[in-house]
């Protein structure tokens, strides 16, 4: 089963971020509590880490705005596919 990967609602007005870098490579696997993906708000940026284990599938680029709560990518099992 996968794991969405969210942009967060940091602030009360935040509506959206941008996927400002990606610090792990498409189909890497990474380990839970890695940083995996910086985001950018109007005010700072911010790291995402890994809520678990597992390969990770992007869905968003670099430079991508994504509206909060909005899946910015996936940690899927080895096994299996998206």
């Amino acid at each position: 089963m996968h794991i969405d990967i969210l942009m967060p609602q940091i602030g009360m007005y935040m509506t959206s971020g941008v996927v400002a870098r990606w610090l792990v490579d498409e189909g890497a696997e990474v380990k839970q509590g890695a940083a995996i993906v910086e985001i950018e708000t109007d005010k700072a940026t911010h790291t995402i880490e890994a809520a678990a284990g597992g390969i990770l599938r992007r869905v968003a680029e670099e430079g991508a705005e994504v509206p909060c709560r909005g899946v910015v990518g996936y940690l899927v099992a080895p096994d299996e596919a998206l």
